[in-house]
C-alpha cells in the first residue's frame, strides 16, 4: 500500500473530478456514465431517496424545487438549502459531502482501494471559514486526512510537471462555474512557485448563463407570453427562471463551437393566461458577446492585478494556462489575447486539468492516517532502514539518505533504480547512516528505486521498506498565504487595532512569536470569563475596511491557577498549516502556564445575515460620517455623503426584496455583496476627506462627537439644569483629556448619556425616528415573527402619536438585535489583548 496520499479531488461549482497518480502516471475516474467530470448537484425526492452527479442534473429539470446546485458558493455560511418535498434541508458542506461520497466510491470501485486520504482543491479566494467549511465536508464523506490546495496552484502542477518547464513564468486562468481564479506562476530555480494570486468566488460561467438568460431569452419570452414576476407569484418564477438559466447554458456551450443555435424552450409550464409557454429562439454568437463586456471587464481587472502583484509584464509570461469549462468560450480567448497576446495554452481538458494536478501534488504528500488494523511497521526478523528523499524532483540526480539503528546488523547498504539502468554500489554504513545522490530515469515520469542491505561479512540483511519510488517533476514551493491574518488589539482609549501576523503571499506551514499583554484581569473565580485571542483575514479585496472572521482562542478562568492582572505578558506562538488550519499556544509567565488549543471557529453566519450586518456596518458608518462632517464643519460633502446613504438604502431594500423571493438562490442574496463592497468603498473615500479612518472611533473623538450632538439637544429641549450639568461634565473631560485618563472619561461619556436619556425619555420625536430606523429594509432580528408583531403596534402607535407604546416598541425591537448567537458573541467579544 503506497505511504502517498495520491488521490486529488476538484471539488468544483458545476462540476467535480477524482484523479490518482501512481508512478507519476495520472488517471482521471470515469463515472458509471462514462464522464470524466461528475456535475456538482443534489436531489431528494419525497421519500427522501437522494441522487447525486449525473442524475441529479437531470432531474434538476424535471423537479428543480427539490435539486440544488452550485451549493459550493454557500461554503462558510451556515444557510441550509431547502428540498420541500422530503422536509429535508442540507448545508453546502453536507451536500458537498454527498458529492465526495459519490467520486470516492467511483474511484473505490475502479481502484479496488480503500481511500481514506485525498488533496482537495479550493478557490485561491476562498477564506477561511471556507476551507474549513470543505474540511468538514470532507470528513462528512468519510475523508481522515484532507489536504486543501488551492485550484490555480492544482492546475499549475498539471501543466508544470514536466522539469523541460523551467525557467519560464506563466499565467494561470482558471475560470470554473462559479469562480475565478488567476495565479502567477515561476518555474525558476527548480521549483513551482506562485508569484501572486487573485481571485473572486463569486464570477464564473454561471454568470455568463444568467446574462444570457435574463438578456437574450427572457426578454423576448416575456413579449410573447405573460409571465409570472418575483412579486407576484415568486415560486413559478424561479421554476421557470431555472429552466431558462438551463437553456442558456445549453447555449452557451453550443455558441462555443458554432456561431448560430437555437433555443428550444417547452414542457416549463402555462403563464398567467394558462398558456402553454413554448418557444424557439435564434441565437447569435454575436448577440452573446455583446451581453459579455461586464463580465469580461471584471476578468481583465484581476488578470491586471495579478501581473501588478506579481511585478510582471504580459510580455514577461512564457504562456497563460487554460483551466476551467468557460475558457472555451471564445470572447474569454480573445479578451485574454488582445491583453496577453498569442499564448493560451489548452494541451490539458480544462475539465480534469485541477484534479490531475491536485493528484500529482497528492503523489507527493505522505499519509498520516492510520487504518485500525494496520499491521506492524516492520515485519519480524527485519531491519527498518528510514529513508529520507524528495519525492519530486526537478533534476535529473535527487539525494537520498539512508538511517538504521546503529547496533543493527546492516553494515552496507546499495540502491538500484528498476531495470538496472543505475546503481550506487554497495555503501558503508557510518553509524547507522549513509547518504548517496541517485540518477533518474528522465524518460519515464517515475523511477522505482530497490534499497538491499547486507552485514559485515556480506550476508544479505532483509530491510524495510525496500523500495521507493521518485516523481521526475517540479516540486511544489510551500503554497503561498492569500489573505492576511491578523490579532485584533484593544487599546487603553478603546481603539481596536488589528495587527498582522501572518502577511499575504508567506509561505505555508508558518509559525510567529508574539508577546502581548492582558487588556484585563483575568480571575478564576470567573468561571465563565475569558481572554479572548481574535483573528481576522485582510487584504480579501479592495475595499481596506473589508475583513472576514478566522477565529478566535480563549483563555479560560476555569483553567488557571491564579489571577491574570491587567497588563501581565502573553507570550504567544502562533502557527498556521498547508490547509490554513491556524493553532495557538498561549505562554502566561505570571502563572508560570501554557494553553495550546486550536482556533475555534463557531457556526458560520447565514449569506442572508452577513449581507445584512455588512449593510448595517455601512449605515453606521455613514452616520459616524455625518457626525464628524458636522464636527470638521465641511457642510461641501453633504451632497456626496447624501448620494451614498441614497444608494445604501436602496440596496438594504433590494435585499429585502431578494430574500422574500429567492432564498434557496446563493446569489440572489451573497451576490449583492458586491454593491455592498462599492458602497463601502464610496465611504472610504468621504472617510478619508474628512481625514478619519474607518475603525472604530477613540472614546476622546466619540465623546467630542457626543457633546455636539447633546449640546445641540441640550440647548434646544433641555431645562436649565441640564444646561448647567452639561457645562460641568465639559469641564470635567477637558481635565481628564488633558490627563489622558481613559477612566474619567468613560465615567463622563456615561454621564452625558444619562442628560440625553432624561431629555428624550417621553420625545416623540425621538422614538418616532428610531422606530423608523428599526423598521428600515432589510434590518435583521434574532426573531423575525416577533419583530413583525412589533413593527405593526409600532407603526399603529406612531400613526396614533401615542409615545410610550412606540418607545415599548422600539425597546423591545432593540433586544431583538442580533447580538446573542455564538458567532457573534465570538466576533464581538472585546479581544483580551493589548500590544505588548
Amino acid at each position: 500500500m503506497s505511504d502517498t496520499i495520491d488521490f486529488g479531488i476538484d471539488l468544483g461549482t458545476t462540476n467535480s473530478s477524482i484523479a490518482l497518480c501512481r508512478d507519476g502516471d495520472v488517471k482521471v475516474f470515469q463515472t458509471t456514465d462514462l464522464m470524466n467530470v461528475v456535475p456538482s448537484v443534489v436531489y431528494v425526492s419525497k421519500s427522501g431517496r437522494m441522487l447525486v452527479g449525473k442524475r441529479a442534473y437531470d432531474a434538476w429539470v424535471a423537479d428543480p424545487d427539490n435539486t440544488q446546485a452550485e451549493f459550493k458558493r454557500w461554503m462558510g455560511f451556515s444557510d441550509r438549502l431547502n428540498f420541500p418535498a422530503s422536509g429535508k434541508s442540507l448545508s453546502a458542506e453536507e451536500l458537498s459531502a454527498e458529492v465526495l461520497k459519490l467520486l470516492r466510491g467511483d474511484a473505490e470501485r475502479q481502484s479496488g482501494e480503500k481511500i481514506n486520504s485525498a488533496v482537495i482543491t479550493v478557490p485561491a479566494a476562498f477564506g477561511g471559514l471556507q476551507c474549513e467549511a470543505t474540511g468538514r465536508a470532507a470528513r462528512l464523506a468519510g475523508f481522515e486526512q484532507a489536504v486543501l490546495l488551492q485550484e490555480p496552484i492544482a492546475a499549475a502542477v498539471a501543466y508544470g510537471a514536466s522539469p523541460s518547464s523551467q525557467d519560464q513564468r506563466w499565467m494561470v486562468f482558471d475560470l470554473g462555474g462559479g469562480t475565478l481564479d488567476i495565479a502567477v506562476v515561476s518555474t525558476r530555480d527548480g521549483r513551482l512557485a506562485v508569484l501572486d494570486h487573485q481571485g473572486n468566488n463569486r464570477l464564473g460561467g454561471k454568470d455568463v448563463d444568467r446574462a444570457i438568460a435574463k438578456q437574450a431569452i427572457w426578454q423576448p419570452l416575456s413579449q410573447a407570453f405573460n409571465l409570472p414576476t418575483a412579486e407576484t407569484n415568486p415560486a413559478a418564477y424561479s421554476r421557470l427562471m431555472r429552466a431558462v438559466i438551463r437553456q442558456a447554458e445549453i447555449a452557451k456551450i453550443a455558441l462555443s463551437v458554432s456561431d448560430e443555435t437555437t433555443i428550444d424552450l417547452f414542457d416549463v409550464g402555462d403563464d398567467n393566461d394558462g398558456k402553454p409557454i413554448e418557444l424557439t429562439l435564434p441565437l447569435k454568437r454575436a448577440e452573446v458577446e455583446s451581453l459579455l463586456t461586464p463580465f469580461l471587464d471584471d476578468c481583465l481587472m484581476l488578470v491586471r492585478k495579478a501581473l501588478d502583484g506579481a511585478r510582471v509584464n504580459a510580455a514577461d509570461l512564457d504562456k497563460v494556462l487554460l483551466v476551467g469549462g468557460p475558457t472555451k468560450i471564445p470572447a474569454v480567448r480573445a479578451a485574454l489575447v488582445s491583453l496577453l497576446g498569442e499564448k493560451l495554452d489548452h494541451t490539458l481538458d480544462p475539465m480534469t486539468a485541477v484534479s490531475h494536478g491536485a493528484a500529482l501534488y497528492a503523489s507527493t504528500q505522505p499519509k498520516t492516517t492510520v487504518a485500525p488494523a494496520a499491521a506492524p511497521t516492520v515485519a519480524p526478523g527485519k531491519v527498518k532502514l528510514e529513508l529520507a528523499y524528495e519525492r519530486a524532483s526537478g533534476t535529473a540526480t535527487s539525494p537520498v539518505a539512508v538511517l538504521c539503528d546503529p547496533s543493527s546488523p546492516v553494515a552496507e547498504i546499495k540502491i538500484e533504480s528498476s531495470g538496472g539502468i543505475w546503481t550506487s554500489g554497495w555503501i558503508a554504513m557510518a553509524g547507522g547512516c549513509a547518504q548517496t545522490e541517485v540518477l533518474l530515469n528522465d524518460r519515464k515520469p517515475s523511477t522505482r528505486f530497490t534499497v538491499s542491505a547486507r552485514d559485515a561479512k556480506g550476508s544479505t540483511v532483509e530491510a524495510e521498506p525496500a523500495s521507493f519510488t521518485i516523481t521526475f517533476m517540479l516540486p511544489m514551493a510551500a503554497p503561498p498565504l492569500p489573505h492576511t491574518i491578523a490579532v485584533e488589539l484593544t487599546t487603553a482609549d478603546g481603539v481596536t487595532k488589528l495587527d498582522p501576523v501572518f502577511e499575504r503571499h508567506i509561505p505555508l506551514p508558518a509559525e510567529v512569536r508574539k508577546t502581548y499583554t492582558a487588556d484585563r484581569t483575568l480571575r478564576p473565580s470567573e468561571i465563565d470569563a475569558t481572554l479572548p485571542i481574535k483573528f481576522w483575514e485582510t487584504d480579501v479585496s479592495d475595499d481596506p475596511t473589508e475583513k472576514w472572521w478566522a477565529g478566535c482562542v480563549h483563555v479560560r478562568a476555569d483553567k488557571i491557577k491564579r489571577p491574570i492582572p491587567e497588563g501581565s505578558p502573553l507570550e504567544l506562538v502562533i502557527r498556521i498549516d498547508t490547509s490554513r488550519k491556524i493553532s495557538a499556544e498561549v505562554f502566561v509567565p505570571v502563572l508560570n502556564q501554557a494553553f495550546t488549543d486550536d482556533v475555534y471557529v463557531p457556526d458560520p453566519p447565514t449569506a442572508r445575515s452577513q449581507l445584512r450586518q455588512q449593510l448595517d456596518a455601512c449605515f453606521d458608518r455613514l452616520n459616524a460620517v455625518r457626525e464628524e462632517m458636522y464636527l470638521a464643519d465641511q457642510p461641501d460633502l453633504l451632497p456626496q455623503l447624501k448620494a451614498i446613504e441614497s444608494a445604501a438604502e436602496n440596496l438594504a431594500e433590494r435585499v429585502a426584496a431578494v430574500e422574500r423571493v429567492a432564498e434557496d438562490d446563493p446569489d440572489a442574496s451573497a451576490g449583492l455583496s458586491t454593491d455592498v463592497r462599492r458602497i463601502r468603498l464610496r465611504i472610504t473615500q468621504i472617510e478619508e476627506q474628512l481625514g478619519v479612518g474607518s475603525a472604530a472611533p477613540s472614546l476622546d473623538r466619540k465623546l467630542r462627537s457626543d457633546f455636539i450632538y447633546i449640546q445641540h439637544l441640550v440647548q434646544y429641549r433641555g431645562s436649565d439644569a441640564a444646561k448647567t450639568q452639561l457645562q460641568k461634565l465639559h469641564e470635567q473631560y477637558e481635565a481628564f483629556h488633558d490627563a489622558d485618563d481613559a477612566r474619567g472619561l468613560r465615567w463622563v461619556h456615561d454621564e452625558v448619556w444619562k442628560i440625553h436619556w432624561l431629555i428624550v425619555r417621553d420625545a416623540d420625536w425621538y422614538w418616532f425616528e428610531r422606530f423608523e430606523a428599526l423598521k428600515r429594509p432589510g434590518r435583521r432580528f434574532v426573531n423575525e415573527q416577533r419583530a413583525a408583531q412589533l413593527i405593526a403596534q409600532g407603526d399603529a402607535a406612531v400613526k396614533a402619536g401615542h409615545v410610550a407604546n412606540a418607545r415599548g416598541a422600539v425597546t423591545e425591537l432593540w433586544k431583538l438585535l442580533p447580538d446573542n448567537s455564538q458567532a457573534a458573541r465570538e466576533v464581538e467579544a472585546a479581544s483580551g489583548l493589548r500590544m505588548g
